[in-house]
């Protein structure tokens, strides 16, 4: 019996070791497995934390790129460089998550214009109303063309501007603005907000800046250089016309001379054999009469003596069109000694041009005047001038045919000008061209020699002045002198 016992204990004693070895590896399991989990747990912690991480820093870079994009933008259609700065400065201040921002705009250091970004209103406001010193400033800072540059601290040598700033964390951007203008850029940030991508994109930005700056003052450089050499291409154009137009002038005027030499003798024996041959007509004709009652009727004697009064008439009156023709060749080609200049008062020429010619115009013109009564004078030949105008105004009645209006008006800036205008039946741009050669005339047939104009531009060249024509065809014309002023 005892025997038995002892046997079921042992074997109870072994049951409870397997049971109890059973339940060590159980927990060694649950161990196991619990630690499994504790690793599959962190690995997914450390995953989503790796994916927050890379989805903020899509995030801030998709902001960044956006604010490249934007700039890049902006500085597409900027039209003035001040814009596209603010523009610049704004986003800047933006991506620092509102960083203050300063702009010391100078030429001399010890002179400058300080400016603080009011990014509300994107506009940059002066923050001191005179100039500051910032010698000791620029001092502290490397100068770069294309990167941010770190500050530690504001340094409380720089004077005034230090207590606008709160954070110890600077950075400062410097570039050259105009050609001997500087500007500098100074943000007052947190530092935490300052990461190596955010200076990375800053940098870019800057970069992108500069470069679209010296581009468009390259640009700029360019179109005022091209408007000047179209400026000074138009003026040797007008230079060159003038000189053919002088030298045509010239030779005509050679031409006219040697002409009116020659004719000027035939004339005056002409005028002088018509008024001895009048004189004679009158002797046969009061022989005739005399003698009337002896001769025997005869019609083609009395039409003879009837007619040739009209003839002697019509001779007379052709031969002073030719002398006032000759008379114009010499005034047009002679040159006048200068030293008979003087001060000339264009308002003065005017009123007694007008008092010369109203005969001419009162029929058809009103006659308005618009003077500057503080003109300065000319150096100039009072007749002269005159000669000019009133050939103007006359001009100005012909080519009018009623209910005229003719305005003279004078006025100066560098130089002095006197202007006559009608409304009269205007010009094509053939008749402008062709108005200043001699002889050429719009006139009817008998009513002018076509030497007015051809005169008029001599004394005008004479007078170091120039011309100017406007003129539409049913509208009116206007000339307009310009002088040197005395």
């Amino acid at each position: 019996m005892s025997i038995k016992s002892d046997d079921q204990v042992a074997k109870l004693t072994r049951h409870v070791k397997l049971l109890e070895q059973a339940l060590l590896d159980e927990r060694e399991a649950k161990k196991a497995l619990e630690q499994k989990l504790d690793d599959t747990e962190q690995h997914k912690f450390e995953s989503y934390k790796e994916l927050i991480s890379a989805l903020k820093q899509a995030n801030n870079r998709q902001v960044q790129l956006k604010v490249l994009s934007t700039l890049a933008h902006h500085q597409a259609i900027s039209t003035s460089t001040i814009e596209m700065l603010t523009t610049f400065l704004v986003e800047t201040s933006q991506l620092l998550e509102g960083a203050a921002v300063f702009l010391f705009d100078y030429k001399n250091p010890e002179r400058a214009v300080c400016y603080h970004l009011n990014a509300t209103a994107s506009k940059l406001e002066r923050l001191f109303h005179g100039r500051i010193d910032i010698t000791n400033l620029l001092g502290d800072i490397e100068e770069d063309d294309s990167h941010w540059r770190h500050l530690q601290s504001a340094g409380n040598e720089w004077g005034k501007i230090t207590k606008h700033f709160t954070n110890n964390y600077l950075i400062s951007f410097s570039y050259q603005r105009l050609k001997k203008r500087k500007n500098l850029v100074i943000i007052d940030l947190p530092h935490y907000c300052y990461s190596k991508d955010v200076k990375q994109t800053l940098d870019t930005a800057a970069q992108q800046f500069v470069s679209t700056l010296q581009k468009r003052s390259t640009e700029e450089k360019l179109a005022r250089n091209f408007h000047q050499l179209e400026r000074t291409v138009k003026k040797l154009k007008n230079t060159q016309k003038q000189l053919v137009h002088s030298e045509k002038m010239a030779s005509i005027g050679q031409l006219a001379a040697g002409i009116a030499h020659e004719v000027n003798n035939p004339i005056g024996y002409v005028k002088s054999n018509l008024s001895v041959l009048g004189e004679y007509v009158e002797i046969f004709n009061k022989a005739l009469n005399e003698a009337a009652d002896h001769i025997p009727a005869d019609d083609e004697l009395s039409f003879a003596q009837e007619d040739i009064g009209e003839l002697m008439a019509s001779c007379h009156e052709g031969i002073e069109r030719v002398a006032d023709i000759v008379s114009g060749l010499n005034s047009f080609s002679r040159k006048d000694d200068e030293a008979k200049f003087s001060a000339v008062n264009l308002n003065h020429v005017a009123e007694e041009s007008i008092k010369i010619a109203w005969n001419q115009v009162k029929y058809n013109s009103e006659v308005v005047t618009d003077f500057d009564e503080d003109i300065p004078a000319i150096d100039g030949h009072k007749g002269e001038l005159q000669q000019v105008l009133i050939n103007l105004i006359v001009n100005a009645s012909h080519a009018i045919e009623e209910n005229g209006l003719i305005t003279i008006k004078t006025w100066s800036d560098d130089k002095v000008h006197i202007s006559v205008s009608d409304n009269g039946s205007g010009m094509d741009e053939n008749t402008k061209n062709k108005l200043f050669e001699p002889f050429f005339t719009t006139k009817p047939e008998g009513t002018g020699t076509g030497l007015g104009l051809s005169i008029s531009y001599a004394i005008i060249e004479k007078h170091s002045g120039d011309i100017a024509i406007e003129s539409t065809v049913g509208e009116g014309t206007r000339f307009i002198l310009s002088f040197p002023r005395k």
